[in-house]
């Protein structure tokens, strides 16, 4: 495998792996750190922490791809999907809801980056 593709999925993997841990683990901290108060309520706490077993599995798929040679195109389509999907959706929350604060814009730029060598590799390995 490439190592430009090690690279890439191990990136991925390991910022998919801390953010849904931190998601999981402290939501008050890790939303309050955008600006985004979630108090006590079972509710939105448990809505918050939902997408993060998502993020878990394509951590999972994006890590699976670092040691097996059969799971690279997989795992680059999950890390592609991962974060072209939080990117894309920033982008269309902006464009109906207005500028975010600096920190959500950060990383919707970081989502896109990713989201596109993810794609670009992906259409690397496909075209052999």
């Amino acid at each position: 495998m490439a190592w430009g593709n090690r690279i890439l999925l191990g990136t991925g993997a390991t910022i998919a792996l801390v953010l849904a841990l931190a998601i999981l683990v402290a939501p008050t901290a890790f939303y309050g750190s955008y600006g985004i108060a979630l108090g006590s309520d079972i509710a939105p706490l448990n809505e918050m922490k939902a997408p993060a077993g998502a993020i878990l599995l394509a951590a999972a798929v994006m890590a699976a791809g670092l040691f097996r040679s059969d799971w690279l195109g997989p795992a680059l389509l999950a890390g592609g999907l991962l974060y072209l999907g939080f990117g894309v959706g920033r982008l269309l929350a902006l464009a109906a809801d207005g500028m975010p604060p600096a920190s959500l814009v950060a990383a919707m730029a970081v989502e896109l980056v990713l989201g596109a060598f993810f794609a670009a590799a992906l259409w690397r390995q496909a075209r052999g």
